[in-house]
């Protein structure tokens, strides 16, 4: 019960994965299904957009859920062949498994929780609470709401594993959204307090309106004082499609952080300053430190910057 420490929530009972391909993929071992190829599952470091773990999964959770997007909607992109080597009963299990395990969730949501939403935090850290602050600041005070985009398959926490961030997001989150929970399933719990939910976004435009205050900013934490916004081919450059563009970047840094890789719609890398850069090279320990003397020495060639890059496409097509 390490992770389940809402009274309320712990009355739920919990279920576990059958399917040997759904289990592989979220907390598993992945290399009998993707061997020859670096991958991990979803819990460990199956985040990344391009990872086959987190590819699977969502892919499964859209057949699962029946969760159709509008064209172009904000979504990871799925490559052609992601399941060449899978076995179509393997896969069809997963499916019905994962179907399974939502039903038996939202079962106990409604039986233990009784309320149409539930609040989800997901905490926010070092670099991408930087940038994503910057970021926030492009929207202006003029905007009241912070459009969310979200993935088919995202990790949100119910308390503690949001705390000691730099940023905290809190989102109202549909409870027939969820998924999965520690608190539904056996299989998340490993052995942390983080209490994980599993959030499958059903709406087609797959956005949510959050107000400005769902942004919970760190006193302490230094703004990253240049972020370039660049265009994406065809968005013309109006107000609309320049908070359009900002909010998607706040998204991808919220459920995925700085990681540049060739799926993403938008991408945010992070160019780190002179000392930082150099601190990088020696151990990751010293990047404070490094951060500190840029900002000792304020010029803006020594300055941390961050950007969003234009779209990209996964070679082997999308889904």
């Amino acid at each position: 019960m390490g992770g389940r420490r809402c009274d309320v929530l712990s009355q739920c009972k919990r279920t576990t994965i059958q399917s040997p391909f759904l289990e592989a993929l979220l907390s598993g071992e992945t290399k009998n299904y993707y061997p020859g190829e670096w991958a991990s599952n979803f819990l460990t470091q199956g985040h990344g957009r391009i990872q086959p773990a987190r590819q699977a999964l969502c892919y499964i959770l859209r057949q699962a859920l029946g969760i159709v997007r509008m064209p172009n909607t904000y979504d990871v992109k799925i490559r052609a062949n992601l399941f060449d080597n899978i076995d179509p009963s393997d896969l069809d299990f997963a499916v019905e498994d994962a179907r399974r395990i939502y039903e038996f969730t939202q079962a106990e949501m409604n039986r233990v929780w009784a309320k149409p939403t539930i609040t989800l935090k997901r905490g926010i850290r070092d670099q991408e609470a930087g940038v994503a602050r910057a970021l926030f600041d492009e929207l202006g005070s003029d905007n009241e709401t912070v459009p969310l985009y979200f993935s088919s398959l995202t990790f949100f926490n119910y308390v503690s594993g949001a705390f000691n961030a730099p940023l905290v997001v809190s989102v109202p989150c549909p409870i027939e959204w969820i998924w999965a929970s520690q608190y539904t399933l056996a299989d998340l719990e490993q052995g942390q307090s983080c209490e994980e939910f599993v959030v499958a976004c059903l709406d087609p435009r797959a956005t949510m309106e959050l107000p400005a205050s769902a942004f919970d900013w760190a006193e302490t934490w230094r703004d990253i004082p240049e972020v370039r916004i660049t265009g994406v081919k065809g968005y013309p450059d109006t107000p609309e499609s320049r908070r359009h563009r900002v909010a998607q970047a706040l998204s991808y840094l919220t459920q995925e952080g700085l990681e540049p890789d060739d799926g993403l719609r938008l991408g945010i890398e992070y160019e780190p300053g002179k000392w930082e850069g150099k601190a990088l090279r020696v151990s990751r320990k010293l990047v404070r430190l490094g951060q500190k003397l840029d900002r000792r020495f304020s010029s803006s060639i020594f300055q941390s910057t961050g950007h969003i890059r234009p779209r990209r496409i996964i070679k082997g097509g999308d889904e």
